[in-house]
């Protein structure tokens, strides 16, 4: 069978679709081998000495992740302080035990600690600074487990939206057959009439 032939049009499609299908899948699975939480940062100036900034951290995989610390750090002075930190959560994530630290007398760092994150659930890191840069993000685990902290992007993209994708490659692969059919059907009557019109000659 040649699969560029016109009427191979429905095999080749759905070769591509299960590939396609196959390849997302594959991605996604080795993208949530080990437990993903997601962080979007945002920045807002609320005067020319003051800024506001917040750390977005959800747990975006199937696993229960626990003994969670973010830090942001000032490791000079010179570049910036820290007057505030708070924690916030989104429901139906927990309140209780969460824990904000912040260096009161130099102000050089804010820690935040999450005893445990389930599947879907977001905190909301926030910290008052004063400085010409943010100060610098970072994360670690005591739970002993590989845990990945990735950016809001593509990546993450594709491990919430998996199912989202398949579905709509699925229907658009419907919809495709079902303008070929019509097409090969209004094609092969066009050509019945032709036949009988050459016949009639």
């Amino acid at each position: 069978m040649n699969l560029f032939k016109i009427d191979s049009f429905p095999y080749l499609l759905t070769i591509l679709f299960s590939l396609t299908s196959w390849s997302l899948t594959k991605i996604v699975d080795s993208l949530i081998q080990s437990p993903v939480l997601e962080y979007k940062d945002v920045e807002k100036n609320i005067n020319a000495d003051t800024n506001e900034v917040y750390y977005e951290i959800t747990n975006i995989s199937n696993h229960v992740v626990k003994d969670l610390t973010f830090k942001l750090n000032y490791f000079d002075s010179a570049q910036g302080q820290i007057f505030d930190a708070q924690i916030y959560t989104a429901p139906p994530a927990f309140k209780e035990n969460l824990n904000v630290i912040y260096d009161e007398d130099r102000k050089g760092y804010a820690k935040y600690t999450i005893p445990q994150m389930q599947p879907g659930w977001t905190y909301l890191l926030e910290a008052s600074t004063a400085g010409k840069t943010a100060p610098v993000f970072s994360f670690s685990s005591d739970s002993g487990e590989t845990i990945n902290l990735k950016r809001t992007g593509f990546n993450t993209f594709l491990i919430k939206n998996q199912d989202l994708i398949i579905l709509s490659s699925l229907i658009m692969w419907v919809v495709i057959i079902i303008f070929y059919l019509i097409w090969m059907s209004r094609a092969s009557s066009m050509e019945c009439k032709l036949v009988d019109y050459e016949s009639q000659i």
